[in-house]
């Protein structure tokens, strides 16, 4: 609609992140609302219009992993006004489920390498402290590394903690060095890019600290932006 088009419009023009919840189940305005709107191909359908293929967007959860209500695989509608009675996001098991055109993760990483602002992060994987799927988290996110693309991969990833979803089951730190564990496993050189430098240009951090007046932040706050951006004092 007209409001979303100016918002777009807007965030381009500004150059403003826009970081927006991807999973079939979870944070939504209305009950339903994430089965039903959370698909990355309503967000592909963005970034083809004409001018808006620069739109710098975060991608909340990556597509997350396998989710179950009451027993039952999460059923979901695509933009295609299929049904989805099955979803594995990360975690799919065999190449179908990777493969299928509803796959929230793999769509994701096709955007992330397609265009040149698009990113995920890997927040509230819990999954991942199972043995099996963490080996699939492990394949699928080599292959990710490893494939041919516009725009390489270990550049749009960053680490998520979804903090409060983690004090509720109280994995917070274990996720963290799990994620760590997995990135050593993977390239000790990745480190950085997961867990600060891509978050860093994600946000514009330098362009933001840039167009602030003098005295905006006290002396201590903007000596420690500045650190975390890599700028000089």
């Amino acid at each position: 609609g007209k409001r979303f088009d100016e918002l777009f419009d807007y965030c381009i023009d500004q150059d403003i992140p826009i970081l927006t919840h991807c999973t079939t189940v979870g944070f939504e305005a209305q009950s339903g609302w994430g089965r039903k709107y959370s698909h990355p191909d309503f967000w592909a359908n963005v970034l083809q219009q004409n001018g808006r293929d620069q739109l710098r967007l975060c991608f909340g959860h990556s597509g997350g992993g396998t989710y179950k209500v009451q027993g039952e695989h999460t059923s979901a509608t695509s933009p295609s006004g299929r049904e989805i009675f099955r979803y594995w996001g990360w975690f799919a098991k065999n190449e179908r489920d990777w493969r299928d055109e509803d796959n929230y993760t793999r769509r994701i990483i096709e955007l992330c390498q397609h265009y040149p602002n698009v990113y995920c992060d890997f927040s509230y994987l819990h999954e991942l402290f199972d043995k099996e799927k963490r080996k699939l988290f492990v394949k699928r996110f080599r292959d990710a590394l490893n494939s041919d693309s516009d725009y390489s991969f270990d550049d749009k990833i960053m680490y998520g903690s979804d903090w409060h979803m983690g004090q509720i089951t109280g994995r917070t730190s274990g996720f963290l060095g799990e994620m760590k564990r997995i990135v050593d496993r993977i390239n000790p050189n990745l480190g950085p890019k997961l867990f600060h430098q891509n978050a860093l240009r994600f946000l514009r951090l330098d362009a933001f600290l840039a167009r602030q007046k003098d005295g905006f932040f006290s002396q201590e706050a903007q000596a420690h932006l500045e650190w975390l951006a890599g700028l000089p004092h």
